[in-house]
This record gives structure tokens, C-alpha cells and sequence, in this order.
């Protein structure tokens, strides 16, 4: 399980306070979560990167972690990205063209996550280059500070 961007294999990097999905209550008892994940360098068009994926938070109406299960978000354009400021990072951080997020399940402490969609590659480019991304892997359920020790970080 990891980022598959353009046929290109990045494994998910869990030693870091880099990689989780922080779900945690707002002002209203709403729940809000945000998705970090980061990836092992790899060899990617001819350049040693570490992309890193920026998912910020994301409101709902519901009240309970486990009820989370099954949660589908989704941006359709660049806009909504730059709005949310989510970012993809290859060479810089970029915003994204469009992606969809699905929370496939939550088991206590560990969430398995789909997210897929076009990311800019390189917005150094012009016009800017993009690719194709899919990710599938599970990640640290993060609830508070204290979390992070589960997981010895």
C-alpha cells in the first residue's frame, strides 16, 4: 500500500509525525479531520523526491471517529484546492487539479485511506506538468497529542 503516481511506486513513510489523519472535534462538537501523508524517496522522472500530501481539514456532522467510515470528500478543480490550500509535494508544494478522499474504514487507532486524483508535478513548467496519482495505505488515527505515542514518535 502506497502512492502510485504515474506507474511510479512510493512507500508510505511512518517514522514520521508526517503521515496520520487528525480527527478531532470543532467548536460546534462537529467532527473535522485533515490527512498528512508523506512518502520514502524515490527515484521519479529522474530526480530522488519525497512527495508529501496536505489534505487540510475537512468539516462534517458527525460525532464519532468510527462513524467516519465510508466518508467521501472530494475537490473538482484547482480553485477549490488553492482555497483549501491543499497540496501535493514534488519539487514545491502545488496545489491539486482534483482528487477524492475516501476513508475506507477506522479500526481504533488506524485508518485505511483512498485518496486519487491529478496532481502538479512540477508547476516550475510551462504550462505546468501533471500527473495521475492514486493512494491506498493505512495511516495513525490522531486525536490528541498523546496519540503519537502508540506510535513511537
Amino acid at each position: 500500500m502506497a502512492l502510485i503516481i504515474e506507474g511510479v511506486p512510493f512507500e508510505l513513510d511512518t517514522t514520521t509525525r508526517n503521515t496520520a489523519i487528525f480527527i478531532f472535534e470543532n467548536l460546534e462538537g462537529q467532527l473535522e479531520y485533515a490527512l498528512d501523508c508523506s512518502f520514502k524517496a524515490h527515484t521519479f522522472h529522474g530526480d530522488h523526491l519525497a512527495p508529501s500530501l496536505c489534505i487540510n481539514p475537512i468539516k462534517t456532522t458527525l460525532s464519532h471517529k468510527e462513524a467516519l467510515t465510508g466518508a467521501r470528500f472530494s475537490i473538482a478543480n484547482i480553485n477549490e484546492s488553492q482555497q483549501r490550500e491543499d497540496t501535493f509535494y514534488f519539487y514545491e508544494h502545488e496545489p491539486l487539479e482534483n482528487y477524492t478522499l475516501t476513508i475506507l474504514k477506522i479500526d481504533q487507532d488506524i485508518a485505511h485511506i483512498k485518496c486519487s486524483g491529478t496532481a502538479i508535478i512540477d508547476g516550475f513548467t510551462k504550462p505546468y506538468t501533471t500527473g495521475k496519482f492514486d493512494i491506498d495505505c493505512l495511516v495513525p488515527v490522531i486525536t490528541k497529542a498523546s496519540d503519537w505515542q502508540k506510535w513511537g514518535l
